[in-house]
């Protein structure tokens, strides 16, 4: 459970386990189990990032601790998709959808449907960057550029940027996780999870996103197609100590603890300190 724990052996259990794993820099990660296993890490700001087995990426703000982000001022939780959109739950009560394009549409409290959604399309002139070759829209404030070699870049009023290049796109907002989202795999993916036949050329495990966490953690969530394969969707978490925690979608987790010589190797004469006196 603490770091100073992490030089026991591997260990794994499952989901019904209610597994939890704290760290010593204040951070703590949980394995739940919800619409498919989801991995939630919580840092020392109130932050929780959620990546589940499915590729759903969800962020929330359970609390406006120090070093928080300016964004959770008005916000009060993020859900990614696979496209790239981002949903914007507000503390008001409404709700904003931000689009790879620029666009932004907005839900008011009181809608009860998809269909009560104001939009607003990025409007202004198109100038061309002399120095590459871009096409850049400026709005009041928002901008979109495309570049020569077909890279969008979208940059919306609260400070999201989504980048999107052939078959990726990357969502990122300061002080909030970074993910990038293989769009061609996470769109095989849902439809193999489906029931829809996939191509043999798409199949084997494949990344369907990354994400980099503000602590500098990082998760990987891959997805596997073949015909054999008995666990579909796998998340390997690791901390910037090192320690790995991976989870299965048949509830399987596994705990990587540092290994040993890796904290010897990176003792500060504080540690040594407090290792021989515990010795």
């Amino acid at each position: 459970r603490d770091l100073h724990l992490s030089l026991r052996r591997q260990r794994q259990m499952c989901i019904r386990d209610s597994f939890a794993c704290e760290f010593t820099d204040g951070a703590r990660v949980t394995a739940v189990k919800e619409t498919s296993v989801v991995l939630r890490s919580t840092d020392v700001s109130g932050v929780t990032v959620d990546v589940g087995c499915d590729g759903s990426v969800r962020m929330r703000h359970v609390g406006v601790g120090p070093g928080a982000p300016s964004v959770v001022s008005e916000e009060k939780e993020r859900v990614v998709c696979g496209g790239g959109v981002v949903v914007r739950r507000l503390r008001d009560g409404s709700a904003q959808l931000l689009f790879a394009d620029g666009s932004v549409a907005r839900q008011d409290n009181d809608a009860t449907s998809s269909d009560d959604l104001e939009w607003a399309l990025l409007e202004g002139a198109c100038v061309k960057d002399a120095a590459t070759g871009a096409r850049v829209w400026l709005g009041d404030k928002a901008s979109l550029t495309i570049f020569e070699d077909g890279v969008v870049l979208a940059k919306h009023a609260d400070g999201t940027i989504i980048r999107t290049c052939e078959h990726h796109v990357v969502v990122e907002c300061p002080g909030l996780a970074a993910v990038e989202i293989d769009t061609d795999i996470d769109a095989t993916a849902a439809a193999h999870a489906q029931g829809h036949e996939v191509a043999v050329a798409k199949g084997g495990e494949r990344i369907r996103c990354r994400v980099a966490l503000p602590d500098g953690s990082r998760v990987v969530a891959t997805y596997d197609t073949s015909v054999t394969a008995t666990v579909r969707g796998r998340l390997a978490l690791l901390r910037p100590d090192r320690t790995e925690i991976l989870a299965q979608d048949d509830g399987l987790i596994t705990l990587r603890p540092v290994s040993y010589t890796h904290l010897r190797a990176h003792e500060t004469v504080l540690d040594l300190v407090c290792r021989l006196l515990l010795e």
